[in-house]
């Protein structure tokens, strides 16, 4: 069990943030739950990576639309991991996007 922090900034110069909390359930399975995330992400680990599935609750111009996002997370090395997310809605893919991750030390 773990937090994950995440801190996004975007092209436009707004930020965001998003908590994740994870739970593993056995050797190879998570699941994790986060504010703006609807029900339960679920995960499942081989090797350096790690298949993230969850449905985002998003707003837009004062409408929420549930996006489903598959995530592939590939850990390079202790301080950076990689992450593709495939965005959907209606089975319609929606966008892509790449995000790398850099450990922060406390």
């Amino acid at each position: 069990s773990g937090t994950l922090e995440e801190d996004f900034t975007y092209s436009d110069g707004s930020k965001s943030r998003r908590v994740w909390n994870i739970s593993k359930i056995d050797e190879n399975r998570y699941r994790g739950t986060a504010a703006d995330v609807v029900g339960e992400a679920t995960g499942e680990a081989r090797g350096n990576a790690l298949q993230w599935r969850y449905v985002l609750a998003v707003p837009v111009d004062g409408e929420t639309y549930h996006v489903n996002f598959d995530d592939w997370m590939y850990l390079m090395d202790e301080e950076v991991m990689l992450n593709k997310s495939d965005m959907s809605k209606f089975g319609i893919g929606l966008g892509e996007v790449i995000v790398s991750f850099r450990r922060r030390r406390s």
